[in-house]
């Protein structure tokens, strides 16, 4: 993911070379042309326009029965995790997807690491750190460090939904570093924001401004997850500092940026984020209405941790959830 490549661009790009493909009979280059067209709707902020794309892929990479095809097709995890798809649904589809995979052992594992996001959604969190561990190690067995860092999405947010903020802290550096090594700015951008966001919550104020000015400077004008995330830290941080206005300002723009995509999850996120920013400012009835838009859009998704932790904090603020 390059920070300098505008994804509108991109995405075009993969469409036009799409027929001209078809026409040269050129099965794996529309293969890989319509994965990187899925790749860059979800980017956008369309997951379930993404979705829509992965799962044909799945489908027709299935049927093909070549490996080849079939790589291609593992990363309908993020468009499911992220997009609009309710999570029990998402989760039985890649399920499905991995037991298809039996005579493909290692690429059911690199399917399986889609699981594991929305295992956390569903609270099977033991389940979903087995998959996680089992990722990792067959991949760095195998020198993938994209792989080893990119699971990390996942199986940070995983420990951060089940409250285990050292555990996701620990996780999302490595993937940090990682990416870092790699020198890949667009998924660093991203992974330091998650990073300091767990830092927040721990009590590590200047460390999470740190990576959120890191997500900041690494972040593509059009990458619609990082913009938001970086906000999302930095307004709790200027918050917690007294500035308020900033920050409300900062954290209803992650909110806004949020409503113009379909990522349910991680707007109910930037809710959460107003919310809190909003309490600190001791607007409790408006703090208690941003609560309770993250947590419609948490219950519509089927992410159960974080609805529990926004109707907790809800009533906390004087709210009365639905």
């Amino acid at each position: 993911l390059d920070p300098s490549v505008a994804m509108d661009r991109a995405l075009n790009e993969a469409r036009r070379v799409i027929p001209v493909l078809q026409e040269a009979g050129d099965r794996y280059g529309v293969a890989l042309a319509r994965n990187r067209q899925s790749f860059y709707t979800f980017v956008l902020g369309r997951a379930g326009e993404a979705a829509v794309m992965d799962r044909e892929m799945v489908e027709d990479a299935l049927a093909s029965g070549d490996v080849r095809f079939m790589e291609l097709a593992l990363a309908i995890g993020g468009s499911l995790f992220y997009g609009p798809a309710e999570a029990e649904e998402a989760l039985r589809f890649v399920e499905t997807f991995v037991s298809r995979l039996s005579d493909h052992p290692m690429l059911q594992i690199d399917a399986a690491r889609e699981l594991i996001g929305l295992l956390a959604m569903r609270d099977r969190f033991d389940e979903g750190r087995e998959l996680a561990a089992r990722y990792f190690a067959a991949n760095e067995e195998r020198g993938r460090k994209w792989n080893m860092a990119a699971v990390g999405f996942f199986a940070g947010t995983l420990e951060r939904m089940a409250g285990d903020l050292p555990g996701a802290e620990r996780v999302f550096q490595r993937s940090f570093d990682l990416f870092e090594q790699m020198g890949d700015r667009g998924f660093l951008s991203t992974i330091a924001g998650e990073l300091g966001e767990v830092q927040w919550w721990q009590g590590r104020v200047e460390e999470a401004e740190r990576y959120a000015d890191i997500s900041r400077t690494n972040t593509a004008e059009d990458d619609v997850s990082s913009l938001m995330i970086w906000r999302m830290v930095k307004a709790r941080v200027l918050a917690h500092r007294g500035e308020f206005d900033v920050a409300e300002t900062l954290a209803r723009e992650a909110v806004e940026i949020g409503l113009r995509t379909d990522y349910l999850s991680q707007t109910g996120d930037a809710w959460f984020a107003l919310g809190e920013v909003l309490r600190m400012a001791s607007k409790l009835s408006e703090a208690a209405a941003a609560f309770g838009e993250a947590l419609a859009l948490f219950r519509r998704k089927g992410n159960i941790p974080q609805a529990r932790q926004a109707e907790a904090e809800m009533r906390a603020s004087g709210g009365s959830p639905p």
